[in-house]
């Protein structure tokens, strides 16, 4: 299964922030978090399903891809029918808890 990958608002936002911070604070790879996120995109759009399951939210499996060097985490549904990757949070993964994962699903 190959599928489209979509960002929600917040998560789209949420990269460009962890962007911009690369940027300017990781002179020797500034464009590690970019990298990185598109790597585990392409990946993931490849084979979504091996990514973890972490939550189910109203009956769809929220799963979470961690991206190492940049310490984030990609949280997304599978939207199986439309075949879209549906990403909700570009997270920290230090943060010691989920983001709002429910906001504007539906």
């Amino acid at each position: 299964m190959s599928v489209k990958v979509e960002f929600r608002p917040e998560a789209r936002d949420q990269a460009l922030v962890r962007n911009a911070w690369w940027v300017q604070n990781g002179p020797a790879a500034p464009t590690t978090s970019r990298d990185e996120l598109a790597l585990a995109l392409h990946d993931l759009a490849a084979q979504p399903a091996m990514a973890t399951i972490v939550v189910a939210h109203g009956g769809t499996a929220i799963r979470r891809w961690l991206l190492p060097k940049s310490k984030c985490h990609v949280y997304f549904a599978i939207d199986e029918a439309r075949e879209v990757i549906d990403v909700l949070a570009v997270w920290g993964a230090r943060m010691g808890r989920l983001p709002p994962l429910a906001k504007g699903r539906g």
